[in-house]
């Protein structure tokens, strides 16, 4: 069975956050996302093991040199 893809509505939901800030966590890489199109402002979903994984392991565990240095650009 096909993983569970969640609105970024329902991600920020459960972690208690706005949806810009979900959307600018999966741009920077610190979560792991998906978007249905190809257009840049096409629908974004993340899977439901990634808001396990920020859940249980946080999200600074995914914060690499590139996303640091992408974010200060």
């Amino acid at each position: 069975m096909p993983e569970r893809l969640l609105k970024t509505k329902e991600v920020a939901s459960y972690l208690n956050v706005d949806m810009a800030t979900v959307a600018r966590w999966a741009r920077q890489g610190l979560i792991k996302s998906v978007r249905l199109g190809t257009l840049p402002h096409s629908p974004l979903r993340i899977p439901e093991s990634e808001l396990q994984r920020a859940l249980t392991v946080g999200l600074e565990a995914t914060v690499t040199p590139e996303t640091t240095q992408e974010g200060q650009k």
